[in-house]
């Protein structure tokens, strides 16, 4: 064995996997001593035992022998490990992220380090105070057309020039990823289904089972494990379009991470910038118009596949829509006032005045609310998301009002009517030259509701230009052009010189004259 041979090999107090091979090759091989070899190399005897004794070399670790220091960090560390702390005993959507600490760190306290030791920092503090426990998570595979997974988010948009909240329902298919999203004034329930409905006709098909957090819009109670008291509206909902309903355990969102994720991507890639829009349906058409591009260019995940073309396979195997879509409205039992109004959702809702003080039942719809009597439908209105509002339709005061017409003065209804001008003008101009202007005005917005406000409006305006201030001759000019078939629309002017023509003649009363004279008529 030759002096330079061993240095070479292993020269004195070389450490690690060189070392190790070194003192195994010349005991085994060479046939060296303990005693020469630790003289060779500098290491303690037993320290050579111990190698030789390894069945299987193992590769050496540095280990410290004491702490490092920070110079960056050092000062720091005391302060942020009292805020992580603190964070133990607050909400977890409100506690501090790593981005948080070194903000505060920059404006409280002047740091000028970066953000990645910040956050190298951070981490070691959280498993020191063994709070840095991630969850650990199982890659799933779903068959095409058998699951979707539904969840609400929220977004703000410039609607009609005022920033207004909206509500996002999502379903995303699970086997293609193909996604869809509407946006609701609200997260009721009739905007629950009303989502479901729209997702199915997107589709064009309905998957087998849809996976849930536990909505109040589907649960009534949630009981033990997986089991769930579900609402009979949902219920009913399921029972027509034939799937099933699965639900996340309480506060585990993260089961339907796929929707969990989908609803912050598609308001980051439809909804930024802040999108300027005249009405929710011209949302929804942007929202369509950019689901179909982003359709076409989105890869599903372990694939070379788009959604569009996985989507072409999956539409195939899901379930068929019924012949008739659900009813998407909330059914709910009511009793109008004696001011012939129903209260629904904290607003006042007008009925006809005949069904004044009657019990009724409402249907409550996304954009209306429907009103029944028994099963007649007495009244639609827009409906108003608003609180302490009245919504009054002016026609369901009229017969009222033709009884009692000084109420018009001051007649709700009336005043927000949103009547043209034309008809505020007339009305004053009535109320110079007739005592009961007020009558006279009731009977043509009756004629106005009857034959609608197409016809009325133009022989309204017609009637003014030619000095007719009374009802008989608005009625008068109404039957002349109806019974010619006129329309208002390609009447000529001059057919109106003589307004004589639609005078109305006073009866012949000669023949009551023998009355007076004790004869018979």
């Amino acid at each position: 064995m030759s002096c330079a041979n061993t240095k070479a090999a292993g020269g004195k107090g070389m450490i690690g996997m060189a070392t190790k091979e070194y003192i195994r090759k010349m005991h085994f091989v060479e046939g060296a001593s303990i005693r020469w070899i630790s003289k060779e190399t500098g290491h303690s005897r037993q320290y050579i035992r111990k190698v030789i004794a390894e069945e299987v070399p193992t590769i050496p670790k540095y280990t410290l022998t004491k702490i490092k220091e920070k110079p960056v960090m050092g000062p720091y560390l005391d302060i942020i490990t009292s805020w992580l702390q603190e964070d133990e005993n607050r909400p977890k959507k409100q506690r501090h992220t790593a981005a948080r600490i070194y903000e505060r760190l920059c404006e409280e306290h002047s740091f000028t380090g970066s953000q990645s030791t910040v956050r190298h920092c951070v981490r070691e503090i959280k498993k020191q105070l063994g709070n840095d426990k991630q969850e650990v998570f199982i890659p799933l595979q779903f068959e095409l057309g058998s699951h979707a997974q539904v969840d609400w988010g929220e977004a703000e948009v410039i609607l009609q020039s005022k920033s207004q909240k909206v509500y996002l329902f999502v379903m995303k298919l699970s086997g293609s990823r193909d996604p869809f999203m509407v946006a609701f004034p609200s997260a009721r329930q009739e905007a629950f289904f009303e989502g479901h409905k729209q997702a199915f006709e997107y589709f064009r098909g309905i998957p087998k089972t849809i996976v849930y957090d536990n909505l109040k819009t589907a649960v009534a109670r949630v009981l033990q494990g997986k089991d769930r008291k579900e609402q009979d509206a949902f219920m009913a909902f399921k029972a027509h379009y034939l799937f099933e309903a699965e639900f996340c355990n309480v506060r585990r969102g993260n089961e339907k991470g796929q929707v969990e994720n989908e609803v912050g991507y598609l308001r980051r890639n439809i909804l930024v910038p802040i999108p300027e829009v005249a009405s929710l349906e011209e949302l929804n058409q942007l929202i369509l118009m950019k689901l179909s591009k982003l359709r076409q260019t989105r890869i599903v995940p372990h694939t070379k596949k788009t959604i569009a073309e996985v989507f072409q396979e999956e539409k195939q195997l899901l379930l068929p829509l019924p012949r008739y879509p659900f009813d998407c409205c909330v059914v709910v039992p009511a009793k109008s006032s004696k001011e012939s109004t129903v209260r629904f959702d904290n607003n006042r809702y007008s009925v006809p005045s005949r069904y004044a003080r009657c019990r009724i039942h409402i249907k409550s719809y996304v954009n209306e609310v429907h009103i029944f009597y028994e099963d007649q439908l007495i009244a639609v209105h827009p409906r108003c998301y608003e609180r302490g509002q009245d919504i009054l339709d002016l026609s369901h005061y009229l017969d009222v009002l033709e009884r009692k017409p000084y109420a018009l003065n001051h007649a709700k209804a009336f005043k927000e009517a949103g009547l043209p001008e034309i008809y505020h003008q007339y009305l004053a101009i009535l109320r110079q030259k007739n005592d009961k202007a007020n009558l006279e005005f009731v009977k043509i917005l009756k004629l106005r509701v009857k034959h609608g406000p197409e016809v009325i409006d133009e022989i309204l305006q017609m009637a003014m230009d030619c000095s007719v201030y009374h009802y008989d001759g608005i009625k008068a000019l109404f039957d002349s052009f109806a019974a010619a078939e006129y329309s208002p629309c390609s009447m000529s002017w001059e057919q109106v010189k003589d307004i004589s023509e639609f005078s109305v003649k006073p009866p012949n009363l000669s023949c009551f004259d023998q009355l007076l004279k004790g004869g018979a008529a």
